[in-house]
């Protein structure tokens, strides 16, 4: 399995490194991502909007795309919500 990862609407940083491997539920994702690349000063109580996705043809030949939470609405999209405590 190639393992690549992708900031799809940010500017590419060599400062994040990610993982992808299926496991018998799923996959597990690993990421490491500074928060300097975020441009958030971290603190209890902060949202992110993130949509972790899997692209895996050889696994899901029907789906190859898997996403925690891309819902369309509009002219826009709604991510999921991660808040930090």
């Amino acid at each position: 399995m190639t393992d690549k990862t992708w900031e799809w609407f940010g500017t590419r940083h060599d400062k994040i490194t990610a993982t992808t491997r299926p496991t018998t539920t799923g996959y597990m994702v690993t990421a490491t991502i500074p928060w300097t690349v975020l441009g958030i000063i971290p603190a209890p109580g902060t949202v992110l909007q993130v949509c972790p996705a899997i692209h895996d043809p050889d696994r899901d030949p029907g789906q190859p795309k898997r996403e925690w939470n891309w819902q369309p609405e509009g002219d826009r999209v709604r991510l999921g919500k991660l808040k930090l405590e």
